[in-house]
């Protein structure tokens, strides 16, 4: 009798920690899914921050005088 009660908790926790284990892998499928994304989406700013320098290179470059060509027509 005990041990027949025994197994059947031994069964039981089996089926618990399976059902247990089947949950975590859910959750880091998920997860995995979520990190993927954030992965895309620094990506894409870093691609966005790429062309932004590009483009505004060439206009940080003319005026690297620091505006000294401006204060040249103000009157003292």
């Amino acid at each position: 009798m005990k041990k027949k009660l025994k197994e059947e908790n031994i069964l039981e926790e089996l089926e618990r920690l399976r059902k247990e284990n089947k949950r975590l892998e859910n959750n880091l499928r998920v997860m995995a899914d979520i990190m993927r994304g954030v992965l895309e989406n620094i990506r894409v700013i870093q691609t966005s921050i790429n062309n932004i320098y590009r483009i505004m290179s060439p206009i940080l470059k003319q005026g690297g005088n620091g505006g000294e060509d401006r204060d040249k027509d103000r009157p003292d």
